[in-house]
């Protein structure tokens, strides 16, 4: 024996059947070996108390039994040929045999319980041996048997009938074991021979590992050394295989570097032809800065690549040069663009209001910021949605005279199929109902239902859901809503107010200048806070005692509000807003026009007699004064050189003879004039002189002069609903006022110097509304201030004074003397949208008829054109203040443009 079975335990049994021994070694340290132990201590225990010759006794009935004779000395004797066919079929034939044995067993068994239940201990004995005999693994006979024993009081019998079963159990166990090993040694060597050498390791591993710890006293020497030969063969050709597979392996690598360093180098040469293809398209299109990328792809693949290195200076030579080019053309563009852009400004639009040509844009766009406006998800579920619907538009009746709140909610259940569910915490029964209803809308009965009920219902998980009204407010949504628009206030822009004043007016008529358009007329008014906004909020939803029963929360913060509340809130607060957002984009256009129409008329025709030798420039000289004042014509032939007609020194009748007639007419020295016909170089002014016989000068006048003009001047202006604005073009002019005498000079000479005072008026159009729009957007009540204030003819007259002074440069000055007409009208008027309406008018006429004649003479025909002068003037004027409003509608406008 080897060093493994030192230590054994032997141990020698007896079949009670066959009369045969049986030798098992097992190790001390196993624990078969234990059950060994106990065993012996068991048989010595026995053979201390009880008989050693016990009497065999029979059992009565016995089935049928097939005998097995092979021992397990035979079966290894059998098996040391791993190679014999019959091996398998041995296994199969003790696998065969152990079953017949448990069934035979099993039968034992039942008729030994049976001789037990009968108290025939004696008889039950012998069966649950005989079973132990055919099958000694059965547990069931093993201790019914030393039931029996007890009852009989036999010890050793027990004993021996215990070690009996431990060798049937060593013996199957050696069988088992045995058997496993040759069939892996089997398996393992088929394996080898059709060349699965890894599962021929596995399988000779796994028979190694059985026979080297095989403890059974059977001698498998040469089993364990065919079952290593095997293995180190196998793992032989294992070895041998890895090194080939290896080797193979490694040649396929190089082989495989190879090819792919080859491909790579050939992809490379590729992508560098393909790139420098692409160069040349590049430059073709002469899109210079792709070529210079790929150029410089190129040469990070290839630095030494000449030919990309010239590509690269050609395309950088080409892109500054292309560059250039580029400024200029983009230069130009931009300046064409410009002016463009300038002449487009130019476009004078009759519309108010312009939306942008590009439909697209406004369409596309501006309209895809209205998503964004609401961050809460208010849209209800489509069951819901449904519910509505039905609650809308079903219609039902009933009669309820004593019913309680689930008999109600039973019957709408089934005229309206809706889920309707009451609050678990409500006992429906105890809520009466008494009411009655024909034809009315489901809705409105649920309404009723639970105003009479005093519940309240709310949307749960898409059921209605009837509830007590302090839990009906559903969940509390946040939203943020900006208000920014709402809380900007409108602001007023009113006109200056154009005022005329004297020069002896204080500083409370307005100072030194008798005309200007004075301070602005400014209103304050209350602007609209957050904090206001929010309490207006919650006055318009069911005041602050439905937010607190919601636990809804409002408040303002920078132009937003910021909203944690129920749905229902949440649309009345949009509904709310919406409502002041209505008139934001309503505006009114007003438009004054002050029409002046004027139709004059002047017809001047006469003859005057003069005096001869009238210096040049003097002009025709006034009939006022001295009869032949010095200033006008006392130097002339016919009068100064005879001498005064009129000196009482002269000789009576003698150098005495002169006259003169001259046709004034009210004051007309010159050409006849009106307020606004007044020029004095018009139509002919003929002089004839007569020397022999008589010295006679004649002036002949003869004019007529039409004017005919319409001037319209209409300012426009837009304004939103309420606010009060101005347009104005104002003009500012300067004019000399006064001169002051300023002393001046040099050593003991001293002079006097006129310094001129200068001042300013403003003339021009002022046009300052307040449109207010009707609720039913109709009429426009506007209330108005046009004012136009205009320099008569356009030009300042101005006047020759003397300042009084010794100095011959100061002492002749002109100074001006501005004329303004000032047109204006302040009144309220209610305009019909679109329509005009008179806010106030003028109109003067101014017709004069003049004639001027010698008597008698002037009467006869045809002379009397040489002695009279006749003048006719008639000059109309009417002017027109007109208003017109319109009302523009920016979203109508939109919906027009764009559908």
């Amino acid at each position: 024996m080897d060093e493994r079975r030192k230590g054994a335990l032997v141990i020698e049994t007896q079949n009670p059947r066959t009369g045969a021994f049986s030798t098992v070694h097992r190790g001390t340290s196993m624990l078969p070996g234990s059950l060994a132990c106990f065993g012996v201590f068991l048989f010595l225990f026995a053979g201390c108390s009880g008989s050693a010759d016990p009497r065999p006794t029979e059992v009565a009935f016995e089935p049928p039994r097939k005998e097995v004779q092979a021992t397990g000395q035979d079966l290894f004797a059998r098996a040391q040929d791993p190679g014999d066919k019959d091996v398998k079929a041995v296994a199969d034939e003790v696998n065969l045999a152990a079953q017949t044995n448990r069934a035979t067993a099993l039968w034992l068994v039942e008729q030994a319980n049976t001789h037990f239940a009968e108290a025939n201990y004696a008889a039950a004995e012998r069966a649950y041996r005989r079973a132990l005999d055919a099958d000694p693994t059965l547990q069931e006979a093993k201790e019914k048997l030393s039931r029996c024993l007890m009852f009989l009081g036999r010890r050793d019998g027990e004993i021996r009938t215990v070690l009996q079963q431990f060798g049937e159990e060593v013996r199957v166990l050696e069988e088992q074991r045995l058997s496993e090993a040759t069939r892996f040694l089997s398996d393992g060597k088929e394996a080898l021979e059709s060349g699965s050498i890894d599962e021929a390791l596995s399988f000779l591993q796994r028979a190694r590992e059985r026979l080297i710890w095989f403890d059974y006293g059977v001698d498998v020497t040469d089993l364990q050394a065919e079952a290593q030969s095997s293995y180190d063969t196998a793992r032989q050709l294992k070895i041998d295989l890895d090194k080939r597979n290896r080797e193979q392996k490694e040649n396929f690598a190089i082989e495989e570097a190879e090819r792919l360093t080859s491909e790579a180098e050939n992809r490379r040469l590729e992508r560098i032809s393909t790139l420098m293809d692409r160069i040349e398209d590049a430059m073709v299109r002469e899109d210079f800065r792709e070529a210079i990328q790929l150029t410089k792809t190129i040469l990070g693949i290839d630095p030494d690549n000449l030919a990309a290195q010239r590509l690269q200076d050609r395309a950088n030579e080409f892109m500054r040069s292309f560059r250039y080019v580029s400024y200029l053309g983009m230069e130009k563009e931009q300046t064409t663009r410009v002016w463009e852009d300038l002449e487009r400004s130019a476009i004078p639009y009759e519309d108010p209001f312009r939306f942008p040509d590009d439909k697209g844009f406004w369409q596309g766009e501006v309209q895809k910021r209205l998503e964004n406006l609401s961050t809460a998800k208010l849209e209800e579920s489509p069951e819901i949605r449904k519910i509505r619907r039905t609650l809308a538009t079903g219609t039902t009746s009933f009669d309820f005279p004593e019913a309680n709140l689930a008999e109600v909610v039973e019957f709408l259940r089934s005229v309206s199929d809706l889920n309707i569910t009451i609050d678990p915490e409500i006992d429906a029964s105890d809520v009466s109902v008494n009411l009655s209803l024909d034809g009315v809308k489901l809705g409105e009965a649920l309404d009723l239902i639970m105003k009479a009920t005093g519940k309240a219902y709310t949307f749960k998980e898409n059921i209605l859901f009837i509830t007590e009204p302090e839990n009906a407010f559903g969940e509390l949504i946040f939203d943020i809503y900006n208000v920014t628009d709402i809380l900007n206030k409108i602001r007023d822009f009113p006109g200056p107010r154009i005022r005329v004043s004297s020069n002896d007016e204080g500083e409370g008529g307005g100072g030194d200048n008798p005309f200007d358009f004075g301070g602005f007329d400014e209103e304050e008014d209350s602007e609209l806070t957050p904090d206001d906004l929010v309490e207006l909020i919650q006055e318009s939803t069911g005041g602050t005692d439905g937010w607190d029963e919601s636990n809804s929360t409002i408040s303002g913060h920078k132009g937003q509000i910021l909203v944690n509340a129920t749905r229902e809130l949440h649309l009345s607060i949009m509904d709310f807003l919406d409502n002041l957002r209505a008139n934001s984009d309503v505006f009114v256009v007003v438009e004054a026009r002050f029409i002046d129409m004027v139709d004059d008329f002047l017809e001047d025709i006469g003859v005057d007699s003069r005096n001869l030798g009238q210096p040049p420039g003097q002009g025709f000289g006034t009939a006022y004064g001295s009869f032949n004042s010095s200033g006008t014509g006392g130097s002339d032939i016919g009068f100064n050189n005879l001498g005064d007609p009129t000196d009482p020194l002269l000789v009576m009748g003698q150098n005495r003879t002169a006259g003169r007639m001259q046709n004034i007419l009210d004051g007309f020295v010159g050409g006849a004039a009106g307020s606004r016909l007044n020029s004095t170089l018009r139509g002919l002014t003929m002089q004839v002189t007569w020397l022999d016989p008589f010295q006679i000068n004649a002036i002949v006048r003869a004019s007529q002069e039409e004017r005919s003009a319409r001037i319209v001047t209409a300012p426009k202006v837009t304004a939103s609903n309420g606010q009060r604005v101005h347009v104005s073009v104002i003009t500012q002019r300067s004019y000399v006022q006064d001169y002051e005498l300023v002393s001046g000079g040099t050593g003991l000479v001293v002079s006097e110097v006129a310094d001129p005072v200068i001042d300013t008026f403003q003339d021009g159009v002022v046009l300052d509304v307040r449109p207010v729009i009707s609720a039913d957007r109709r009429y426009i009540t506007v209330d108005v201030r046009p004012t136009l204030a205009s320099l008569i003819n356009g030009v300042i007259s101005t006047v020759t004074i003397s300042l009084g002074t010794l100095s011959s440069a100061a002492s002749l000055v002109e100074i001006d003397l501005p004329e303004i007409s000032l047109q204006q009208a302040f009144t309220s008027v209610t305009v019909p949208d679109g329509g005009t309406v008179l806010l106030g008018g003028f109109r003067s006429l101014n017709e004069l008829n003049y004639e001027s004649t010698v008597p008698i003479l002037g009467n006869l025909p045809i002379i009397k054109n040489a002695f009279r002068r006749k003048a006719n003037l008639n000059e109309k004027r009417s002017l027109y203040i007109l208003v017109t409003a319109k009302i523009v509608d920016l979203r109508a406008e939109e919906q027009k443009l764009f559908n």
